[in-house]
């Protein structure tokens, strides 16, 4: 009896079996190992052939019923490797016609402890040339679908809640890129794997390998693939830790991920028809019936597959990272399961990609009327006001919005005319940047805030009813100034500027002309007036008059007039 038949009473015994892509990456490493040690002079020429021979069929999947071993069982994967080893010296004694043995021929040069990570490597490489087109195709399938859902508008919706309004186009769009970028972020991790520990034998030293072997064995397995492996930097790193094959799983996950979460979007604009959202059709999904008991009935049958799929993935992710934590010191004690899980994601999230892209994507039908209808009325539109009326007044408006009032009429209401009205609610004006409130009075930019910071303050007082205007500049910084108003120029305080505001108009706005100097008629008479200016805008009564403390932003001119009856009105 071989190692083979009497290791699987000792492993568990699920079933659970090693996929396609594993066994050919250790048949591609046996070929090239019996190649390596030909070249080295160390495995005779007809022996070398007859190994290469039968480690190609393996390769080629005619022996993939004889890899019987489970899954489960000793945690460097030395239950694979001697079962591959037993299969090929078997075939290769048939190919020769005398005896090839499994390990000292077979397994020349190698443990396996650096071949069988190195086949999860190489298994995972192989499966990536799957997976990195189906994801690059349903990137390109989104960017399609962008581009023609990218006129039609329609509800933005966050925490499920009405929001400001988007175009499918963005929408689509959004996940066309994460796609995208889970195809590059696979591809880089990949990179990391192709890094193979071969040569490393039993503990990473190499002892029982020739020198030279690991770069042999690699370039003759490039030769034979057509990839580009290459030797580990540091085959101790390689043996004992799998992380660079958690950081493939960490990118499929994302993959799986973005796919979960564009379907659940995708289930919710299909969910209807009447009493759904109803946002698109997938034809497709009727292809088959919905329910055994409702006639007629669609359901999203591919996008939940998908689902499931991203599900189980993500559920593979974990695994794999506990697997990396298995072992101790020199070895790894998780590969043959962590080796499964990254070849079982591939494969999953190769067909999801391939069925989202191929039968879902290219499908959908959007209902564009019914999508314009639900923008129209997003309470969330209010937000378009709130530039110009302020957030408190907004959400005012927003809440009568809710109660049933158009906000066409409530827009009305706070005095809009109908073109404003119109300008306002024009919903393409509402999927991009800027400002469409100011954009309707000219301006492109940006505004200040309403209370913008001032670089100077003004102080402006009128100290008797038949006095003229005293204006001073005071430091900006100051918490209080005092203002001495009298004959002579003010004490600590710069120049009175040069204009008063003369007659002014209905909006209390005037032009300038020059002040009355200090001592003259209407300058402070009637004697010395001492007025401690506070933080207020409201005017305040000081000995013989009234003061108006003045915030002005950078910049800005400031704009007053008197009346006969020597009232102030204030502009900036």
């Amino acid at each position: 009896m071989g190692y083979t038949e009497r290791a699987r009473g000792l492993f568990l015994d699920t079933g659970t079996r090693f996929p396609r892509d594993i066994i050919w990456a250790m048949g591609a490493l046996k070929a090239a190992a019996a190649r390596a040690n030909r070249a080295l002079g160390l495995l005779e020429g007809p022996v070398a052939g007859a190994i290469e021979a039968a480690s190609r069929e393996v390769m080629e999947g005619a022996h993939d019923q004889e890899i019987v071993v489970d899954v489960f069982q000793t945690g460097s994967g030395t239950g694979l490797n001697m079962n591959v080893n037993e299969v090929i010296a078997r075939r290769a004694s048939e190919i020769l016609g005398s005896g090839v043995h499994p390990n000292d021929h077979v397994n020349m040069s190698q443990s396996s402890n650096d071949v069988v990570p190195s086949a999860m490597r190489a298994a995972a490489v192989r499966a990536s040339a799957r997976a990195l087109p189906a994801l690059r195709g349903l990137a390109s399938a989104l960017r399609e679908l962008s581009s023609r859902t990218s006129g039609i508008v329609k509800a933005g919706r966050t925490h499920l809640r009405d929001a400001l309004p988007v175009t499918m186009g963005q929408e689509f769009g959004a996940y066309a890129s994460a796609i995208s970028r889970d195809a590059d972020a696979l591809e880089a991790a990949v990179e990391r794997a192709r890094e193979l520990p071969m040569g490393g034998t039993a503990v990473g030293t190499g002892l029982n390998a020739p020198e030279g072997f690991a770069e042999a064995a690699v370039a003759e397995l490039n030769s034979l693939t057509g990839e580009r492996f290459r030797p580990a930097g540091d085959r101790f790193a390689a043996m004992r830790l799998l992380t660079d094959l958690l950081g493939v799983s960490a990118a499929l996950r994302s993959a799986a991920l973005d796919i979960m979460r564009l379907s659940q979007d995708l289930r919710l604009m299909f969910s209807g028809p009447s009493t759904g959202l109803g946002e698109i059709d997938i034809p497709s999904q009727a292809e088959v019936a919905g329910s055994s008991i409702m006639p007629g009935k669609t359901n999203p049958v591919t996008v939940e597959a998908c689902m499931q799929a991203a599900a189980q993935v993500m559920g593979l992710d974990h695994a794999i990272q506990v697997a990396g934590m298995l072992g101790e010191f020199e070895l790894s004690m998780g590969i043959p399961v962590a080796g499964y899980d990254l070849a079982l994601e591939m494969i999953l999230v190769s067909e999801a990609a391939s069925k989202m892209a191929g039968v879902v994507i290219p499908s959908v039908v959007p209902d564009e009327r019914r999508a314009r209808r639900y923008a129209e009325s997003s309470q969330a539109l209010v937000t378009v006001i709130s530039p110009i009326v302020g957030y408190d007044r907004a959400a005012e408006v927003g809440r009568r919005v809710a109660r049933g009032e158009s906000l066409a009429d409530a827009l009305r209401a706070l005095g809009l005319d109908e073109l404003a009205v119109g300008e306002l609610l024009d919903l393409r004006r509402l999927v991009g940047p800027g400002i469409p409130a100011r954009r309707r009075a000219g301006d492109q930019g940006p505004r200040a805030p309403r209370r913008a910071r001032t670089s100077r303050q003004f102080v402006l007082c009128i100290v008797s009813p038949q006095s003229s205007l005293g204006a001073w500049e005071a430091p900006r910084s100051s918490s209080a100034a005092q203002a001495i108003l009298g004959m002579g120029r003010p004490r600590g305080m710069a120049r009175p500027p040069d204009g008063l505001p003369s007659r002014p108009d209905a909006r209390g706005r005037g032009s300038f002309h020059p002040a009355p100097s200090p001592g003259s008629s209407g300058a402070g008479r009637g004697g010395t007036a001492h007025l401690i200016l506070k933080r207020q805008t409201s005017p305040f009564r000081a000995g013989r008059g009234s003061a108006y403390p003045v915030g002005i932003p950078r910049r800005k001119s400031l704009m007053c007039a008197i009346s006969p009856a020597s009232a102030c009105y204030l502009a900036a």
